[in-house]
């Protein structure tokens, strides 16, 4: 059966006789899908009506739809249950429903704020004010307004980021609305309604107008940033009564979380209460807490005494200090009249920790455009201060007997640039130093420290300025520099109230960069050779390749390069203008008559081309070699590189004799007074006009000799200080006693540190090997058949002339012989010499596999000798 909808004449007209069908098709079928559908019971089943609504065509009119979406409710609510027609009735499908019903629902639980706001939409302003007023009976005075702010939302008065309390009591806003009477009429029935102890709540929240002081200070401990700064803008006329309330308020808080009450003390009191509420936060957390907010410019009371400890021998917290200077958030003129002040109270010096504190304050005050301060520093007069000033290079004078007294608080990295200034002052001739002045320099300091040590171990001068001096005094009385057994003394000495510390000597050395040697390039864009021909005779041939390799020190790896069309023309060029140069084109060469052969080697040197012809390769082609570092030769730190007496045969350049072999390149250098601050010994000595000229056993006279066995020794004592500590509780290793006329006097170690249970005794001494140059260590390696440690790194351990040597210096001082001794001597029993060498872990032969490799298969270890020159004896190698 068709149910016919009347249509206009209109509609016909526009939509046309088709549509007119169409529409009334549809207007079928969908009522009788409607009249097949189920009872309508909960929300699944009215989404499935909602369905068919939404799926009209979209070429029908809003009208067509309306009379479509008609036809279906009226459908809907005879298949409605009656517990399903209030959500109809708020829907707007049923007309009315029983207005208790409509009460449960709206004070159910579950029933969320817009539903509610539907409701309250639909009902008259009487029942609007009874669901509220049941809401908050039930629930509570924010539930209802959350409803009333629902319902606002829904009017399209508030958006998203707006708050219904904020605009609760903005008259414009709610005359806008056409809820406003029933807000008018809520918000007064809420004001009378609730009782002292909710009004306060309500108040903050924006749902009252006003609040009483009396109820802000019985409600002061629920304030926060939010509700304390609703308070101040509240009461802002009485100053008196925020300085309350804001010291109650900050007296609940931690010492840390004080900032936002500060924020609000700074916005909402003037100055005078200000002052109040800041001195009092000064009693109540302490000046290092306070001090926290102060240096942050929250503060405005300067903490002296808690700034007096905080600026101190950490140079880090002056920083801080600049900092807020320079963020204008504390005042840079008050801290710079503290300091003054602070100075001119200076007690004496007594550590590093109050002599730092002094420096600093100086600093600070001295550096960048702070310069000005320094005639008022001045103007104090004291000794220490015009001693820091000097340092600083802001005073010419030096007072020496100041310098004397407190050189030692200097930190070590300080002490050295004095110790240099001082030369730099002697070498401009403004200074009458001697070493006798510098050794009173010396004495004085290492007494005072002394003296102090065992209180603070860091307190010291540094090891290194006190080992120069020494060895300055000893080459003024003896013509010689300290040997590596008084260094060990003074070391001992110097930190047997901190034997743990680690240390090298240093600072006043240069290192060295590499062994500086030569390397030649064999491989060149062309080469020259003598070609023969008739009697006698020859001519030069020059050929050019189009490309060669190229050798990458960095990467160790051969780049093939071609020869660029620039280049090649250019030899071409100059080789046409060589006299009688012709090309010859069946054996693809340029020819040079025999005549001209200056101009071919000069040729040659300008371009890098390969001169093969008779002679040794190296000596016709030192326009090939190139010098460069390599690495640092093992167990040197420091240049001790010494000139040798002619210059190099081949290049006819001077070299240096390092480690047994040659370096094209010391690394010591002759600074000028403009380059005081990386004078070394070497400038010391000759500032000082010390002549350290060597004179050796056959009259040679070696230049610096002396000096360079000095810095021999400083690299040899720093790499037996890397052995020279306990294993088992990392104390510094004393010597047992001299040693029975070795070649160094002391190769015997122990721990001494009475709370170590370890006493075993540890040789220390170098590997015999001039190019190993290892320390060789009783902990780690074995002994050879001679009784001779071996060397871990190259497996040597005794020579014959060793033996001799020692035999020959026990004879001449009437030593005690062991029976062994001699025995090694006669019998030439020395491994080195025979080309024996063993492992170092288990002491058994090491087996040649491959050329100078050595093997011990049974631990794993292998020594590399193709470094290591080894002559071997005529006769047979004996088997070991």
């Amino acid at each position: 059966m068709y149910l016919f909808v009347d249509l206009t004449n209109k509609e016909i007209g526009f939509k046309g006789q088709l549509d007119t069908i169409l529409f009334q098709k549809v207007c079928d079928e969908t009522v009788s899908k409607v009249q097949k559908m189920g009872m309508i019971t909960s929300d699944t089943d009215f989404y499935h009506y909602e369905i068919l609504v939404r799926s009209l065509p979209d070429q029908f009119t809003g009208e067509q739809k309306d009379k479509i979406r008609s036809l279906i409710n009226s459908i809907i609510q005879t298949k409605c249950s009656e517990t399903y027609k209030p959500e109809l009735w708020i829907r707007g499908i049923v007309e009315s429903v029983d207005f208790q019903i409509i009460t449960t629902i709206f004070l159910e639980e579950n029933t969320a704020n817009p539903k509610r706001a539907k409701i309250l939409s639909k009902v008259d302003l009487g029942q609007q004010l009874k669901l509220l007023q049941k809401l908050v009976r039930k629930y509570s005075y924010n539930e209802a307004f959350s409803s009333l702010e629902a319902l606002l939302h829904q009017e399209g008065l508030l958006n998203n980021s707006s708050r219904f309390a904020d605009k609760l009591f903005d008259h414009a806003f709610i005359n806008s609305s056409k809820h406003k009477d029933l807000i008018i009429a809520f918000t007064e029935w809420v004001n009378q309604d609730c009782q002292q102890d909710q009004r306060f709540s309500l108040y903050i929240k924006g749902f009252i107008r006003d609040v009483s002081e009396q109820l802000v200070i019985q409600n002061v401990k629920t304030l926060d940033q939010s509700s304390c700064e609703k308070i101040c803008i509240r009461f802002k006329q009485d100053q008196a009564f925020i300085l309350n309330i804001l010291l109650e308020v900050a007296r609940l808080q931690t010492a840390s979380g004080l900032t936002w009450v500060y924020d609000l003390a700074l916005k909402y009191i003037g100055e005078k209460s200000f002052d109040i509420f800041d001195q009092a936060i000064v009693g109540l957390i302490g000046l290092g807490e306070y001090f926290k907010y102060w240096i942050s410019g929250t503060g405005k009371i300067l903490p002296k005494e808690y700034l007096d400890t905080y600026l101190n021998e950490d140079y880090d917290n002056y920083i801080s200090i600049k900092q807020s200077v320079y963020k204008k958030t504390i005042n840079g003129e008050e801290i710079i009249e503290f300091l003054l002040t602070s100075l001119s109270e200076q007690t004496a010096i007594t550590s590093r920790d109050t002599f730092y504190k002094l420096y600093n304050h100086i600093r600070y005050l001295t550096e960048g455009s702070r310069i000005q301060n320094v005639e008022r520093l001045k103007s104090l007069r004291i000794k220490s201060v015009d001693l820091i000033l000097w340092y600083l290079g802001l005073e010419e004078n030096l007072d020496y007997q100041e310098l004397k007294q407190k050189f030692v608080y200097f930190s070590s990295e300080s002490q050295i640039r004095i110790f240099r200034r001082l030369f730099h002052l002697k070498a401009r001739g403004q200074l009458e130093l001697t070493i006798d002045k510098l050794d009173e320099l010396s004495r004085f300091d290492l007494d005072l420290y002394k003296s102090i040590v065992s209180l603070n171990p860091h307190i010291g001068i540094d090891v290194s300025t006190d080992i120069i001096i020494k060895a300055l005094k000893s080459f003024q009385q003896s013509q010689r520099f300290l040997v590596v057994g008084e260094v060990l003394q003074l070391v001992l000495q110097t930190f047997k109230h901190n034997p743990g510390e680690r240390f090298q000597l240093g600072h006043y050395f240069e290192k060295c960069q590499g062994r500086e040697n030569v390397s030649f390039n064999w491989n060149t864009f062309g080469e020259i050779k003598k070609v023969s021909f008739g009697n006698q005779q020859f001519y030069f041939a020059i050929s050019i390749r189009e490309t060669t390799e190229v050798y990458d020190q960095d990467l160790r790896t051969y780049t093939k390069i071609r020869l660029s069309k620039d280049l090649f023309n250019r030899y071409i060029s100059e080789i046409r203008s060589i006299a009688g140069a012709k090309w010859n084109e069946n054996e693809k060469h340029w020819g040079i008559p025999a005549r001209n052969q200056a101009d071919v080697f000069s040729f040659a040197r300008k371009y890098g081309f390969l001169l093969d012809i008779e002679g040794s390769k190296y000596a016709n082609n030192t326009h090939l070699a190139s010098f460069y570092r390599y690495a640092v030769p093992n167990g040197v730190q420091y240049c001790e590189a010494r000139l040798a007496n002619k210059p190099d045969e081949l290049f006819n350049k001077p070299f240096w004799w390092c480690c047994g072999d040659k370096c094209y390149g010391k690394c010591e250098t002759k600074h000028t007074v403009h380059e005081w601050e990386q004078y070394t010994l070497f400038d010391f000595c000759e500032i000082l006009e010390l002549n350290t000229d060597e004179v050796n056993r056959m009259g040679d006279s070696i230049p610096k000799g002396k000096y360079y066995q000095f810095i021999g020794l400083i690299n040899q004592f720093n790499q037996l200080l890397e052995k020279l500590y306990c294993q088992d509780c990392n104390h510094l290793l004393h010597p047992i006693d001299t040693s029975h006329f070795a070649s160094r006097a002391v190769v015997r170690f122990h721990c001494v540190n009475e709370k170590c249970s370890n006493r075993e005794e540890i040789y220390l001494n170098h590997c015999l090997n001039s190019k190993c140059n290892s320390i060789i260590d009783s902990r780690v390696s074995k002994k050879c058949s001679n009784g001779l440690f071996i060397c871990d790194k190259c497996g040597g351990c005794c020579s014959n002339e060793m033996f001799e040597r020692r035999l020959s210096s026990l004879t001449a001082v009437g030593g005690y012989i062991h029976d062994q001794l001699r025995r090694c001597v006669q019998e030439k029993l020395g491994h080195w010499e025979n080309g024996a060498f063993f492992c170092y872990k288990c002491s058994n032969a090491v087996v040649e596999k491959e050329a100078d490799v050595f093997y011990c298969d049974s631990c794993n270890v292998s020594y590399n000798r193709k470094k290591f020159t080894v002559k071997k004896t005529k006769k047979e190698i004996k088997e070991y």
